[in-house]
């Protein structure tokens, strides 16, 4: 974990699928979806812009509701709906980021730190947060590398 900044994003097209998984089903699930967006990404003949993201939209009684995908060539935005995916954006606003470095069934930690960073700040997080992640498969998971991205509400 590092120190964690506070910054302004603009947001960019987002190409996803959304899904739902228990915590324990989550590796799981994360590789099936990187599956199937590889399969929608290869139906649009569309290109990654970059490393993927989580959206985190809820986690209720130890089921989590999330957006995976990859951002998004504006042009690739039509192929890939007609494929299948979803379209929308990555963060847009004042956000605070930090990397988490190391496996992740401890990303929790650096949750919790930056929530008490925000109250520090006197700023408040949105419900929803954002994962990128850095690491190729195959990382050991004490080099895993997860950038936490937190929205400022408003």
């Amino acid at each position: 974990m590092s120190e964690f900044q506070l910054e302004t994003v603009t947001g960019e097209p987002f190409g996803f699928i959304r899904l739902e998984a228990t915590l324990p089903e989550m590796p799981r699930t994360i590789g099936e979806g990187f599956s199937k967006l590889g399969e929608l990404f290869g139906r649009a003949d569309a290109g990654m812009a970059g490393a993927p993201y989580a959206h985190y939209v809820s986690l209720e009684q130890g089921k989590a509701v999330f957006d995976l995908g990859f951002p998004i060539a504006a042009a690739d935005a039509e192929r890939l709906r007609a494929a299948g995916a979803q379209i929308g954006k990555t963060p847009d606003g004042r956000v605070l980021k930090g990397i988490h470095l190391g496996p992740y069934d401890t990303v929790n930690q650096t949750y919790d730190s930056m929530g008490i960073d925000l109250k520090r700040r006197h700023l408040k997080g949105t419900p929803d947060m954002w994962e990128r992640y850095y690491s190729p498969p195959g990382t050991p998971p004490d080099k895993t590398r997860t950038e936490v991205i937190w929205p400022i509400a408003s």
